[in-house]
């Protein structure tokens, strides 16, 4: 027997629509579930993209400001190098922290400076050259008397120092006048002056010292 459907023909059309209906949600529900997967690990992928492009371009801009900082300090360096170069043509290219250490270092306990000048003539001013008295060459051991002049080898251009201040003994000037000759900077160390005097009611040894540098 054939069967007959008696049912309308909407409600045949509409029950076909329905299946349709039912059968592109499920192709569409199974494609959507195949291709989650896939979506997700494009996100992924996506993410850790992003994440390395973030992370590069910080890293760019670290190296930019490495480099702006490498560049400031070149430019530094390089103005430090002129202005050097620049005072090298102005001042004299003696150490002068050396030297004035060289002197603090020589100057004993017993013996202060009361003046120091510098000075790039044949004469480095001060009192008269004269011979140091027969006390202190006596206390001395004639040390001060046997003391020569270096030669005359580019004296014009040296710079001559003078010394002036006090001692309690002249043992203690003798220990500060050794120091200094025994220094290899410090040429023609020379006694100019040497007196007994009062000192605040002490007895001291007055003395002005010239030497080349």
């Amino acid at each position: 027997m054939k069967e007959v459907n008696l049912l309308p023909q909407n409600i045949i059309d509409e029950e076909d629509e329905k299946n349709r209906l039912r059968f592109w949600i499920m192709i569409t529900s199974a494609t959507l579930l195949l291709l989650l997967p896939l979506f997700l690990s494009l996100e992924r992928s996506i993410y850790k993209a992003k994440n390395e492009i973030y992370i590069n371009t910080k890293e760019k801009e670290k190296v930019v400001k490495m480099a702006n900082k490498l560049n400031l300090l070149n430019e530094e360096k390089e103005n430090l190098g002129l202005k050097q170069a620049i005072l090298s043509e102005i001042i004299d290219v003696i150490p002068w922290h050396q030297t004035l250490y060289k002197i603090a270092n020589s100057i004993n306990q017993n013996t202060w400076l009361e003046q120091l000048d510098i000075s790039n003539g044949e004469d480095a001013g001060g009192k008269d050259n004269t011979k140091p008295s027969e006390e202190v060459i006596k206390a001395t051991g004639g040390y001060f008397s046997s003391l020569k002049k270096d030669d005359n080898v580019n004296k014009n251009n040296r710079l001559k120092i003078t010394l002036s201040g006090y001692a309690i003994s002249n043992i203690d000037l003798a220990e500060f006048m050794a120091s200094l000759t025994s220094e290899n900077k410090f040429k023609s160390v020379n006694l100019e002056f040497a007196e007994r005097t009062k000192l605040k009611g002490f007895d001291a040894v007055k003395f002005l010292i010239k030497c080349e540098i």
